[in-house]
């Protein structure tokens, strides 16, 4: 009777659904975006958001770039196929970026690649 019970349990476990992706938001500039990644540099870290495009960022967006998008690299992601996608706005959140305040890199419609740097707009809260 227990190997019965048993057998049961584990195969309802087996069959159970799968567990939902838990998603993370940060705001940016009253924009609620998703968080990607996580990025570890010399001067602390920072982190890959990606945005609903809402005119205050798309404003920012095509202005011109005055930082870099990145310092560091971002685990395992490839920016470079990131700044394809168009569907949204891509913002690296750089705490105490603007003198102890955090700043939003926004990347620039069309980045300027400079070997394997892209360029963004940096808005200072």
């Amino acid at each position: 009777m227990k190997k019965i019970f048993l057998t049961t349990g584990l195969l309802s476990i087996l069959n159970a659904p799968a567990m939902a992706e838990v998603k993370w938001f940060i705001d940016v500039v009253g924009t609620k975006c998703e968080f990607v990644a996580i990025n570890y540099h010399d001067k602390g870290e920072s982190y890959l958001v990606k945005c609903p495009i809402v005119p205050e960022l798309a404003v920012l967006q095509k202005a011109a770039p005055d930082s870099m998008f990145v310092e560091g690299v971002f685990a395992n992601i490839s920016m470079a196929t990131y700044a394809e996608n168009k569907d949204v706005i891509w913002v690296n959140v750089v705490p105490n970026d603007c003198g102890g305040k955090t700043g939003y890199r926004v990347l620039v419609n069309e980045p300027v690649f400079d070997g394997n740097t892209l360029y963004s707009v940096t808005r200072c809260e």
